[in-house]
């Protein structure tokens, strides 16, 4: 358990809490895309614990582009956030040199 911590450690021995943070979102975001794309594929009624009207705004003509689905894309964009920030974690550097940190960031 110790070593998985400190496998997990950013450079200079500090946690990052804003990549952890971007870790639990991302997590979050792909299960939550994934539920409304399974209830939407399959028929079922969403749980809505906050407000009724799940249902209606993912049954609505305006929750599709192109006719793919909104959660679709939310799934391949809560992803790439996933894509970009395992790079931070050094057990991912370590085991693929070729791949460091922010690599996967593209900036002009």
């Amino acid at each position: 358990m110790l070593r998985a911590i400190s496998a997990l450690m950013s450079r200079g021995g500090k946690i990052s809490l804003p990549a952890y943070s971007m870790l639990a979102l991302a997590f979050i975001g792909i299960a939550l895309a994934l539920y409304v794309a399974h209830g939407n594929y399959t028929g079922q009624s969403l749980w809505c614990p906050i407000l009724d009207g799940c249902n209606a705004v993912v049954n609505s003509p305006y929750s599709r582009v192109f006719g793919v689905p909104m959660s679709y894309f939310g799934f391949v964009y809560y992803f790439y956030m996933l894509a970009l920030v395992v790079p931070q974690f050094e057990f991912w550097a370590a085991k693929s040199p070729a791949v460091k940190p922010g690599s996967l960031l593209l900036l002009p």
